[in-house]
């Protein structure tokens, strides 16, 4: 196509002449395969450097991800650290337990508290820990309160007796408020000891009386 092109207007008889038109024709191809050749490798070069950008785009987002990921954990990190301190810092009881009863977690001065090892809290049913009547009366209001579809968030406050490991009672003042970690509740319980306070109201009504 080139070569009927570049007849006329490069002095070259009318391609009567079958010799002529032939080399003109190839002489049209060489030119027609040059600038295609020039315009793929121009093409080509371009193609290969979009390709590097894109590249070393993607490099630097999964570097940022990874640098964002790694924040993130040593902030998560860092807040299960401080969270873990502070509770371990209270001077009253903290533990929670899900809603089997089963304690989860609980604080040294829990342990302190009602005079048991670890190893005997771990997984413990919360109700063990406080004296008859109270342990079987909290346990069944427990049940029909969580059990109620139309119920809201649990919380209590009660004044009951505890007991110790070695059987040993004490009046004991509870605060008990319910969470979520995503679709399971879990309760947390503030406890302290209530014996002093106790005995400064029966020394207050003797001397009223």
């Amino acid at each position: 196509f080139l070569a009927h092109l570049a007849i006329p207007f490069s002095g070259i008889p009318d391609p009567g002449n079958s010799d002529v038109f032939a080399i003109a024709e190839l002489g049209g191809w060489f030119a027609f395969e040059v600038v295609f050749l020039s315009m793929t490798c121009r093409w080509g070069r371009a193609t290969i450097h979009a390709l590097a950008e894109t590249q070393a785009e993607l490099e630097v987002g999964l570097k940022t991800a990874e640098s964002d990921s790694v924040r993130h954990a040593a902030a998560l990190q860092a807040s299960e650290a401080q969270s873990h301190a502070i509770l371990e810092s209270a001077h009253q009881a903290i533990l929670t337990f899900d809603k089997s009863g089963r304690i989860r977690v609980f604080n040294a001065a829990t342990i302190e508290l009602f005079r048991r090892a670890p190893e005997e809290l771990a997984g413990e049913s919360i109700w063990e820990l406080f004296a008859a009547p109270f342990s079987e009366s909290l346990s069944r209001q427990f049940d029909k309160q969580t059990n109620d579809p139309n119920r809201g968030p649990l919380r209590w406050n009660r004044d009951l007796v505890a007991s110790r490991r070695d059987g040993e009672t004490f009046p004991a003042s509870i605060s008990v408020s319910e969470t979520r970690i995503g679709d399971d509740p879990l309760f947390a319980v503030i406890c302290r000891d209530a014996t002093n306070e106790k005995l400064v109201e029966a020394m207050m009504s003797r001397y009223v009386d």
